[in-house]
């Protein structure tokens, strides 16, 4: 899995370095339901869910074109984005 190392845990509290060790007990789950999201179409809410928060920029922070958006989405969601992106 080529996904980011070393990085705080993702909304749903499990860092990456989970998923690189644990590959083999937990490779068969995450295929099935990423093959169950692929085949019905749509993802689980449960794994649509994400932080979103306003970094500040360093200007006038009372203007709030000096923001910009992060979202922080959960490590399942990631593994299945990076899935999608290797297909195309």
């Amino acid at each position: 899995m080529d996904l980011p190392k070393h990085k705080d845990p993702w909304v749903n509290g499990i860092p990456m370095e989970f998923f690189h060790e644990m590959w083999q007990e937990v490779e068969k789950d995450i295929k099935n339901l990423l093959h169950e999201t692929f085949q019905e179409g749509n993802m689980h809410k449960k794994l649509k869910v994400c932080l979103q928060s306003l970094i500040p920029e360093p200007r006038d922070l009372s203007l709030i074109i000096n923001y910009r958006p992060i979202l922080v989405l959960g490590s399942t969601y990631m593994i299945a984005s990076k899935t999608l992106v290797n297909r195309l």
